[in-house]
């Protein structure tokens, strides 16, 4: 694993409400595998929008059953799964941060203070009042949003594809996150939100079809409103279409750490990276949907641009064991369009598809007419192996008509 520290995304402008004109470089850790990552993950630290950073936001003793684990800890834990993930730095409410003119929160004077109050008395800081800690909160998740969209704009660059990016927090972290995806609609494939809080009119106002899956993990003794919202907040995005999962923390109050066990079972950090791994499954998923739908276009380019560049194509008939082996991207070219130049009509239809891991599964009938007029309709199937969101290998099979 490589890490790359303060990798900057953007300029925030800080005390606000004193009428400066400060600037600081926002900055965000990168997690990176030693192979080519399956995917993203982007993950924002909690703290009440008042401490913590995206190194540590661990808090031995804040609570009575443990301490949480730090988001830097679990990028760390999904980048030796093969993920490349990334630990972001927002503005804080120490900084006094000036928020967007484009709001979000629908009703800041109801910003819940009551972890806030605590957090500030522990700092030795005044009471804030629910519209100046409101503007913090749209300054965070303004940064969080600013961050996503510069990691997925060099998806390239750090080798993943950009359609596989998930990103989530704990705390105040994972109400950045909640409002980066769904509010700022920033691009996503899924949201984890440890204790995080969206309440009910904000995902009305907010979140509509299309939008990514969602999974809620909170405990059984977690901050007052983060657990009583759980159930509403859950089933508000479901009515609106999201695929909602919701992880509980038996036992545990809101710092529970990743080896906790979870319900139905597993611990946190297993359920996080079951729901990563759904996410990315689903990505595959739409990839053998666009493959296909490429295949009955006659769209060669699109077809390769979905394969990586040694990927190999086995076709169903040819003199060895394999039918007939094409490898490289001028034989991929070749063998993939030859169908078309057989049968002009071709299509392949009545498809279903498949993923497991990085195995893929689709099931059509072919159909086309060839030259002589002579119609052909068979039935088969194909097998993928999938890398990185794109094909490595494509093994096809048919029925043999007699």
């Amino acid at each position: 694993m490589k890490i790359i520290r303060d990798i900057a995304y953007a300029q925030g402008r800080i005390g606000h409400r004193a009428g400066g004109t400060g600037e600081v470089t926002l900055a965000y850790d990168a997690y990176l595998p030693d192979a080519p990552p399956l995917g993203a993950v982007v993950l924002a630290f909690g703290g009440a929008f008042h401490r913590g950073s995206k190194e540590d936001d661990a808090f031995p003793g804040a609570g009575d059953t443990g301490t949480n684990t730090a988001m830097a800890e679990y990028c760390r834990h999904f980048a030796l799964q093969g993920f490349a993930c990334f630990s972001v730095q927002y503005r804080l409410a120490p900084q006094d941060p000036a928020p967007p003119t484009e709001r979000v929160l629908t009703r800041p004077a109801e910003v819940p203070l009551g972890r806030i109050a605590q957090v500030r008395e522990i700092m030795g800081l005044p009471p804030m009042s629910a519209l100046d800690m409101a503007d913090t909160m749209e300054a965070a998740i303004e940064d969080m949003a600013a961050a996503v969209r510069h990691i997925h704009a060099r998806a390239g660059e750090y080798g993943f594809d950009p359609a596989r990016l998930v990103i989530g927090g704990w705390s105040a972290g994972a109400r950045c996150a909640l409002y980066a995806a769904y509010a700022r609609r920033v691009p996503c494939a899924g949201v984890l939100a440890l204790s995080g809080a969206m309440p009910v009119w904000d995902v009305a106002a907010h979140v509509g079809p299309g939008a990514p899956p969602l999974m809620l993990i909170s405990a059984a003794r977690d901050i007052g409103y983060i657990r009583d919202d759980a159930a509403p907040t859950l089933a508000a995005f479901a009515e609106r279409g999201v695929a909602v999962e919701h992880v509980g923390v038996p036992g545990w109050d809101h710092w529970y750490p990743g080896d906790a066990p979870a319900a139905p079972g597993g611990t946190v950090a297993a359920a996080m990276l079951g729901f990563i791994r759904r996410c990315m499954a689903a990505c595959d998923l739409a990839l053998l949907e666009r493959f296909g739908e490429a295949y009955n276009r006659h769209d060669l380019d699109a077809l390769l641009g979905m394969m990586t560049e040694d990927g190999v194509f086995e076709t169903a008939s040819g003199p060895d064991s394999c039918g007939t082996r094409h490898a490289g991207r001028a034989a991929l070219a070749e063998s993939l369009g030859w169908a078309w130049s057989h049968w002009p009509d071709a299509s392949w239809t009545e498809a279903r598809h498949a993923v497991s891991g990085e195995r893929g599964f689709s099931e059509w009938t072919f159909r086309g007419t060839d030259a002589s007029g002579r119609r052909t309709e068979v039935r088969g199937v194909d097998l993928f192996e999938l890398k990185g969101g794109r094909i490595a290998r494509k093994d096809s099979y048919r029925k043999q008509r007699g």
